[in-house]
Protein backbone atom coordinates (compact mmCIF):
# COMPACT_ATOMS: atom_id res chain seq x y z
CA UNK A 1 0.00 0.00 0.00
CA UNK A 2 1.19 3.54 -0.76
CA UNK A 3 0.91 4.72 2.86
CA UNK A 4 3.35 2.05 4.04
CA UNK A 5 5.73 2.76 1.15
CA UNK A 6 5.82 6.46 2.06
CA UNK A 7 6.31 5.64 5.75
CA UNK A 8 9.18 3.29 4.90
CA UNK A 9 10.82 5.83 2.58
CA UNK A 10 10.69 8.85 4.92
CA UNK A 11 10.43 7.26 8.37
CA UNK A 12 7.05 8.88 9.11
CA UNK A 13 3.52 7.77 8.42
CA UNK A 14 1.53 10.39 6.48
CA UNK A 15 -1.34 11.88 8.48
CA UNK A 16 -2.79 14.06 5.72
CA UNK A 17 -4.01 13.61 2.19
CA UNK A 18 -4.63 15.83 -0.83
CA UNK A 19 -6.34 14.25 -3.83
CA UNK A 20 -4.86 14.75 -7.30
CA UNK A 21 -6.72 17.46 -9.22
CA UNK A 22 -8.95 18.06 -6.19
CA UNK A 23 -10.81 14.90 -7.26
CA UNK A 24 -12.46 14.18 -3.90
CA UNK A 25 -15.63 16.12 -3.31
CA UNK A 26 -19.06 15.87 -1.71
CA UNK A 27 -20.37 13.55 -4.46
CA UNK A 28 -18.16 10.69 -3.22
CA UNK A 29 -18.52 10.56 0.58
CA UNK A 30 -17.05 7.05 0.69
CA UNK A 31 -13.64 8.58 -0.14
CA UNK A 32 -13.63 10.57 3.10
CA UNK A 33 -14.65 7.45 5.02
CA UNK A 34 -11.82 5.48 3.42
CA UNK A 35 -9.28 8.15 4.37
CA UNK A 36 -10.53 8.06 7.98
CA UNK A 37 -10.35 4.25 8.02
CA UNK A 38 -6.73 4.55 6.85
CA UNK A 39 -6.13 6.73 9.94
CA UNK A 40 -5.56 9.97 8.10
CA UNK A 41 -6.06 12.87 10.49
CA UNK A 42 -6.90 15.46 7.84
CA UNK A 43 -7.69 15.87 4.18
CA UNK A 44 -7.09 18.91 2.00
CA UNK A 45 -8.92 17.96 -1.19
CA UNK A 46 -11.85 20.36 -1.24
CA UNK A 47 -11.37 23.54 -3.22
CA UNK A 48 -14.33 25.85 -2.50
CA UNK A 49 -14.46 27.40 -5.99
CA UNK A 50 -16.26 26.97 -9.29
CA UNK A 51 -13.75 25.69 -11.84
CA UNK A 52 -14.03 23.94 -15.18
CA UNK A 53 -12.62 20.62 -13.92
CA UNK A 54 -12.94 20.64 -10.11
CA UNK A 55 -14.25 22.49 -7.11
CA UNK A 56 -17.04 22.56 -4.54
CA UNK A 57 -18.30 26.12 -4.96
CA UNK A 58 -20.55 25.88 -1.89
CA UNK A 59 -17.79 24.33 0.25
CA UNK A 60 -16.68 25.78 3.55
CA UNK A 61 -13.63 28.04 3.40
CA UNK A 62 -12.04 27.17 6.76
CA UNK A 63 -11.00 24.09 8.71
CA UNK A 64 -13.92 21.88 9.68
CA UNK A 65 -14.43 18.47 11.20
CA UNK A 66 -16.41 15.87 9.27
CA UNK A 67 -18.29 13.33 11.37
CA UNK A 68 -18.65 10.45 8.95
CA UNK A 69 -21.30 7.75 8.58
CA UNK A 70 -18.75 5.07 9.50
CA UNK A 71 -18.44 6.61 12.99
CA UNK A 72 -15.05 8.14 12.33
CA UNK A 73 -14.08 11.75 11.80
CA UNK A 74 -11.73 13.61 9.49
CA UNK A 75 -10.66 17.23 9.43
CA UNK A 76 -10.90 19.06 6.13
CA UNK A 77 -8.51 21.92 5.37
CA UNK A 78 -9.87 23.51 2.19
CA UNK A 79 -7.64 25.33 -0.28
CA UNK A 80 -7.54 29.06 0.44
CA UNK A 81 -9.93 31.46 -1.18
CA UNK A 82 -11.02 35.01 -0.59
CA UNK A 83 -14.66 36.03 -0.92
CA UNK A 84 -15.22 38.83 -3.46
CA UNK A 85 -18.65 39.91 -4.76
CA UNK A 86 -20.24 36.69 -3.49
CA UNK A 87 -17.67 34.39 -5.16
CA UNK A 88 -14.70 32.51 -3.79
CA UNK A 89 -11.49 33.56 -5.52
CA UNK A 90 -8.48 31.19 -5.25
CA UNK A 91 -5.38 32.86 -3.90
CA UNK A 92 -2.48 30.82 -2.60
CA UNK A 93 -1.44 27.89 -4.70
CA UNK A 94 -0.70 26.27 -8.01
CA UNK A 95 -1.42 28.30 -11.12
CA UNK A 96 -3.36 30.82 -9.04
CA UNK A 97 -0.17 31.68 -7.16
CA UNK A 98 2.06 31.42 -10.25
CA UNK A 99 0.03 33.78 -12.42
CA UNK A 100 -1.01 36.37 -9.83
CA UNK A 101 1.35 39.28 -9.25
CA UNK A 102 3.11 38.95 -5.91
CA UNK A 103 1.51 42.09 -4.49
CA UNK A 104 -1.92 40.50 -5.03
CA UNK A 105 -1.00 37.21 -3.33
CA UNK A 106 0.57 39.11 -0.44
CA UNK A 107 -2.50 41.32 -0.02
CA UNK A 108 -4.99 38.43 -0.15
CA UNK A 109 -3.01 36.32 2.32
CA UNK A 110 -2.80 39.31 4.67
CA UNK A 111 -6.57 39.80 4.38
CA UNK A 112 -7.17 36.15 5.28
CA UNK A 113 -4.80 36.47 8.22
CA UNK A 114 -6.64 39.60 9.41
CA UNK A 115 -9.78 37.42 9.51
CA UNK A 116 -7.80 34.97 11.66
CA UNK A 117 -7.61 32.45 8.84
CA UNK A 118 -4.36 30.90 7.68
CA UNK A 119 -3.58 30.62 3.99
CA UNK A 120 -3.07 27.14 2.63
CA UNK A 121 -0.13 27.62 0.27
CA UNK A 122 0.54 24.68 -2.03
CA UNK A 123 2.72 24.11 -5.04
CA UNK A 124 3.31 21.29 -7.46
CA UNK A 125 6.96 20.13 -7.55
CA UNK A 126 7.57 21.31 -11.12
CA UNK A 127 6.35 24.81 -10.29
CA UNK A 128 9.55 25.61 -8.36
CA UNK A 129 11.71 24.57 -11.33
CA UNK A 130 12.33 27.46 -13.76
CA UNK A 131 12.70 24.95 -16.62
CA UNK A 132 10.56 21.93 -15.73
CA UNK A 133 10.63 18.82 -17.93
CA UNK A 134 7.84 18.99 -20.49
CA UNK A 135 5.12 16.41 -21.02
CA UNK A 136 4.60 15.68 -24.71
CA UNK A 137 1.22 15.90 -26.41
CA UNK A 138 -0.34 18.70 -24.36
CA UNK A 139 -2.52 21.29 -26.05
CA UNK A 140 -1.53 24.96 -25.94
CA UNK A 141 -4.01 25.55 -23.11
CA UNK A 142 -2.72 22.56 -21.12
CA UNK A 143 0.90 23.73 -21.54
CA UNK A 144 -0.04 27.26 -20.48
CA UNK A 145 -1.98 26.00 -17.47
CA UNK A 146 0.86 23.69 -16.40
CA UNK A 147 4.04 25.61 -17.16
CA UNK A 148 3.22 29.32 -17.39
CA UNK A 149 5.15 31.55 -14.97
CA UNK A 150 7.26 28.69 -13.58
CA UNK A 151 10.31 30.84 -14.35
CA UNK A 152 9.34 33.28 -11.56
CA UNK A 153 7.70 30.96 -9.04
CA UNK A 154 10.88 30.32 -7.06
CA UNK A 155 11.24 34.06 -6.42
CA UNK A 156 7.61 34.31 -5.28
CA UNK A 157 8.20 31.44 -2.85
CA UNK A 158 11.30 33.15 -1.45
CA UNK A 159 9.27 36.30 -0.81
CA UNK A 160 6.40 34.37 0.79
CA UNK A 161 8.79 32.61 3.15
CA UNK A 162 10.36 35.92 4.17
CA UNK A 163 7.04 37.82 4.47
CA UNK A 164 4.93 35.23 6.36
CA UNK A 165 5.20 32.59 9.08
CA UNK A 166 4.45 29.01 8.16
CA UNK A 167 3.59 25.79 9.94
CA UNK A 168 2.70 22.28 8.89
CA UNK A 169 -0.89 21.27 8.30
CA UNK A 170 -0.68 18.58 10.96
CA UNK A 171 0.57 21.09 13.56
CA UNK A 172 -2.22 23.47 12.55
CA UNK A 173 -4.87 20.75 13.04
CA UNK A 174 -3.40 19.76 16.40
CA UNK A 175 -3.44 23.40 17.53
CA UNK A 176 -7.06 23.85 16.42
CA UNK A 177 -8.12 20.69 18.28
CA UNK A 178 -6.76 22.24 21.49
CA UNK A 179 -8.60 25.55 21.09
CA UNK A 180 -11.23 26.20 23.70
CA UNK A 181 -14.62 27.32 22.63
CA UNK A 182 -17.14 29.20 24.72
CA UNK A 183 -16.19 31.10 27.86
CA UNK A 184 -12.56 31.83 28.65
Amino acid sequence: MAVEAIAKAIGLRPVGYRAPSWSINTTIPWAFETLAELDFEYNSSIFPIKHDIYGVSEGLRQLFKMNLDNGRSLYEIPASTYRVFGRNIPIAGGGFLRYAPYWYSNRMINRLNQQRQPAVVYIHPWEADPKPPRVEGLSFFQRYRSYGSTSIMYHKLERLVSDFSFTTMSDYVRHQKKRRIGFR
